[in-house]
């Protein structure tokens, strides 16, 4: 072999050992690129799971179902609603009070009159509108 040959047998293994050492580099690049992709969209995750949490859990407080009790003053089947002389609601820092509330479609108004003490369920949602969910003769 001569000096020219062995030249070009040292550069080419040169080259490709270069080449070799940037291809690896480069895919060792990819992949901490892929893992940390990896982490973060599993920390998107679980971040969007705690913000899904807290606003399944916001929603709950939010909605809420009182119960009271009170005198029925009036019934309005034709609009759905009935007037109430109710006891105070503390979950609501109300005092008693007499007041009109729409009922629910499935409350029975058929037999309800005035004078009758009933026992009701309140529903109380995000925007501060309240429903009769149930209500019953005490």
């Amino acid at each position: 072999m001569n000096y020219q040959m062995a030249k070009q047998i040292i550069s080419r293994v040169l080259f490709f050992t270069v080449a070799a050492s940037y291809v690896q580099a480069q895919s060792s690049e990819h992949d901490m690129h892929k893992k940390e992709a990896g982490a973060m969209h599993q920390e998107h995750q679980e971040h969007q799971g705690m913000h899904d949490g807290m606003m399944e859990k916001s929603s709950q407080q939010k909605m809420q179902m009182v119960k009271s009790k009170g005198i029925l003053n009036k019934v309005m089947p034709e609009h759905r609603h009935v007037n109430i002389s109710h006891e105070p609601i503390p979950e609501l820092n109300w005092p008693k009070m007499k007041m009109n509330f729409q009922t629910d479609k499935s409350v029975d108004l058929s037999g309800l009159k005035p004078g009758q003490k009933v026992i009701f369920t309140l529903q109380v949602d995000e925007q501060q509108n309240y429903l009769i969910k149930e209500m019953m003769v005490e």
